[in-house]
């Protein structure tokens, strides 16, 4: 019914928990006196958007709102060409990367959350993009002093974690370069697909995936509990 979510519960400090999926509303309090017994502090869950019922009961057990997700997907054909490239990113280039991701990622749950503070959500943003540069993604491309993606691959089909441009470079093409050039390379490594997900309340990028060809293909709700508050 709950798991910890290891990296998190390291990065903060705090015990957190992830509800499963399929956790029924007989089970929900069970669950519930299980994470307050074995010491967690938080608990998140994430669920398809039009499950409404789950949501209700989420509410009713003293869950709230984080976060409202777009998942957008397009195929890898008919790629256009890339307005300038981006390079490879290398594990010395991990501190130019997070410093490109500070700050830029605020309309995450993680800033909408009052479990954490904004000190916190972009520290965590900053160390992910690091992260992804030092192996935890598959592949990072990076334009120097302007923006990066990185892109991971899973049962054949590719995602984008993460894609910045910092505030200067808006407008320039830094984000169609970059995310035309993780499109190149899942298709040379045989995905079929490729998905992004981002909030479903940052038009910009919503404009910006819908113009490279990116469409919606679901939607998701994440929901928070604090069992312990943070001190």
């Amino acid at each position: 019914m709950i798991e910890e979510v290891v990296w998190d519960t390291a990065f903060f400090g705090r015990k957190i928990g992830r509800v499963l999926p399929g956790t029924s509303g007989t089970e929900i309090g069970e669950a519930l006196a299980l994470a307050l017994k074995e010491n967690f502090s938080y608990l998140t869950c994430r669920l398809d958007a039009a499950d409404i019922g789950t949501v209700q009961m989420l509410e009713r057990e003293g869950f709230y709102l984080t976060d409202f997700g777009l998942v957008f997907g397009r195929g890898v054909e008919g790629l256009e060409r890339p307005p300038q490239a981006a390079r490879p990113a290398t594990p010395e280039d991990a501190e130019a990367v997070g410093k490109i991701a500070g700050g830029l990622f605020g309309t995450g749950r993680f800033y909408h959350d009052p479990f954490f503070t904004a000190s916190e959500a972009e520290r965590l943003y900053r160390v992910w993009a690091e992260n992804s540069v030092k192996g935890a993604a598959d592949k990072v491309f990076l334009i120097d002093g302007e923006g990066f993606v990185t892109c991971t691959m899973s049962g054949g089909e590719g995602e984008v974690p993460l894609i910045g441009v910092s505030a200067g470079s808006w407008g320039k093409g830094t984000g169609s370069a970059l995310m035309l050039g993780a499109l190149a390379w899942f298709r040379e490594r045989g995905a079929a697909n490729v998905k992004v997900r981002t909030q479903a309340g940052n038009l910009p990028a919503i404009r910006f995936y819908e113009r490279l060809g990116f469409r919606v293909v679901s939607a998701d709700i994440t929901m928070g509990k604090v069992l312990v508050p943070p001190r």
